[in-house]
């Protein structure tokens, strides 16, 4: 067996870079934090208009990977909701519900949408109230699993159709659409189409299942104070990093 090159493995991270800011986020759960780094690649590329909304905001955790403030987060999670400011990157949140928010139509330059809407069993209704609030020439932009997917999980060379059961019901996914059907749906809603990305290929979605099935426990030694948290986030940065950017979409 060949001796592992430390010196590339502990190479110093560039503390500017999303997947290292987001590895910072999710230290415990590298297959989160490598996905999130790339979805967040997908807004960065862009030109974001005031005021913006993050429907479905979470812990705010997301957001702060991103170069713009967000004006306005909405959360259903009181608890989530409550802690999301403390992220900086969302000026005020919201504890409600996408189906009612309260803004007046029309107020809204950009909704952002990040692993949200393959989560609400009211569809339609909530894209309508985003149409609503959407001002004329305003942008949704949102992230979302498709049917491709399901078929990109490392698991499932096992007992396919029982961890598919499981894999749908432990994230919660109740749509896996693909570009026609979303849109259609869109269109039902007021919304056109613009650009459609596909940005997890088949074996980044394989390596982020097999990564998704492990939580990481740090053991920090008394007379290592944090390093051993640190040192193993660097590992993780310089093993998957290259994932990362191979994957980041170009403006």
């Amino acid at each position: 067996m060949s001796n592992l090159d430390f010196a590339n493995l502990l190479k110093t991270p560039d503390n500017n870079s999303v997947f290292w800011k987001s590895l910072e986020l999710w230290p415990n759960r590298p297959g989160k934090a490598l996905l999130r780094a790339i979805e967040a690649q997908l807004y960065l590329v862009h030109q974001i208009a005031s005021p913006i909304l993050d429907a479905g905001c979470g812990d705010g955790k997301f957001a702060s990977l991103l170069n713009f403030t967000v004006d306005f987060g909405v959360e259903i999670d009181s608890v989530r909701a409550a802690t999301s400011i403390s992220h900086a990157k969302i000026l005020q949140t919201i504890g409600g519900d996408l189906r009612k928010l309260p803004f007046a139509k029309n107020s809204i330059a950009t909704i952002i949408c990040n692993s949200t809407l393959e989560h609400i069993p009211d569809l339609e209704r909530v894209l309508n109230e985003l149409n609503r609030v959407t001002k004329p020439n305003g942008t949704l932009m949102f992230t979302v699993p498709t049917p491709q997917k399901r078929e990109h999980l490392f698991f499932t060379y096992y007992k396919k159709e029982d961890y598919l059961s499981y894999f749908d019901k432990y994230w919660q996914h109740l749509h896996y659409l693909d570009a026609p059907q979303w849109e259609l749906v869109l269109k039902d809603a007021g919304f056109n189409l613009v650009t459609y990305k596909g940005y997890e290929t088949s074996h980044l979605g394989k390596l982020i299942d097999l990564l998704e099935s492990i939580s990481v426990s740090y053991k920090e030694w008394s007379h290592t104070g944090e390093y051993v948290t640190s040192t193993w986030c660097t590992i993780l940065y310089n093993l998957l990093g290259p994932y990362a950017s191979s994957e980041r979409p170009k403006p």
